[in-house]
């Protein structure tokens, strides 16, 4: 097979705070429901899966996102394509620390998707 005609990957994160430990995981139940469509309608394999719930996205060391860049930073066999997450919110809600994190995944070829850039959580 050749390199054109290979499944394209992606890693998923999602990221959910919310008071209640009920809302906190129908929000992230939903932002894995919604990358996973994404990923199945164009296609695209679901290497690895991220989340974290409770946590604020001005921390970054929150444990699966620390977990996520070390994996992005130590990707050697495994050909990763895509980031996909429902908002940038999720990720990082600081330009500084986006702009790393960019940085990072254009250095390992992976491209970052946002499946609904104008929606999210206050959290």
């Amino acid at each position: 097979m050749s390199l054109q005609n290979q499944t394209k990957k992606a890693i998923i994160y999602a990221r959910s705070r919310h008071d209640s430990k009920f809302e906190e995981n129908k929000r992230l139940n939903a932002q894995l429901h919604t990358c996973k469509e994404w990923a199945a309608e164009k296609g695209v394999e679901i290497a690895h899966i991220f989340s974290d719930a409770g946590e604020s996205a001005n921390n970054l060391e929150r444990p699966w996102f620390s977990y996520l860049v070390k994996f992005i930073r130590d990707i050697t066999v495994e050909q990763i394509d895509y980031l996909v997450c429902t908002n940038l919110d999720r990720l990082c809600r600081d330009a500084t620390r986006l702009t790393i994190l960019e940085n990072i995944l254009q250095q390992a070829g992976i491209e970052i998707v946002i499946i609904e850039p104008n929606l999210g959580e206050s959290r």
